[in-house]
């Protein structure tokens, strides 16, 4: 008896962590439409600084919804950096920052994929009081971002 028992949690502990995908820094990378789709960023491995291995992630605005609006009032996006990370530990990027264009507020942010989805997760001091936007991967970008300067001005 005891050894069916045995046998059955060795059986289901292989069965959840078949279950529970384990990724790497540069599952990542690619190009993220927003939850509201008013943006694509680009997440791309980048260095903390001059001289250093591309270690970190960083994200830059690739295409902006208003981009083809003539009657727009506010600058565009493009090329704007709005993620930075700093560590990948435990399947997420931690230490890092997250850009809100909409509030021109900066956050501190993990960053978690799950079942093939982009959780965001912006906070201010602790996690738990914080709220995650989802984004989804896009394999094509518009045109219109390419060699455009960002318009307004940086905050962080």
């Amino acid at each position: 008896m005891v050894s069916r028992s045995i046998g059955y949690i060795i059986f289901m502990a292989g069965f959840t962590a078949a279950a529970v995908q384990a990724q790497n820094a540069e599952d990542f990378v690619g190009n993220w439409i927003t939850a509201a789709g008013d943006g694509i960023v680009r997440l791309e491995m980048c260095s903390m600084g001059r001289g250093l291995p591309a270690t970190a992630l960083c994200g830059t605005v690739v295409w902006d919804i208003q981009l083809d609006n003539p009657k727009r009032t506010v600058p565009l996006d493009c090329n704007r950096k709005v993620v930075e990370y700093s560590k990948f530990e435990n399947n997420a990027w931690i230490k890092g920052w997250v850009f809100d264009i909409r509030t021109n507020k900066t956050y501190n942010s993990k960053l978690r994929l799950k079942e093939g989805k982009l959780h965001a997760r912006a906070f201010l001091a602790n996690e738990m009081f914080g709220e995650t936007e989802i984004w989804t991967r896009v394999s094509t970008v518009p045109p219109g971002c390419e060699g455009k300067k960002f318009e307004g001005t940086l905050i962080k």
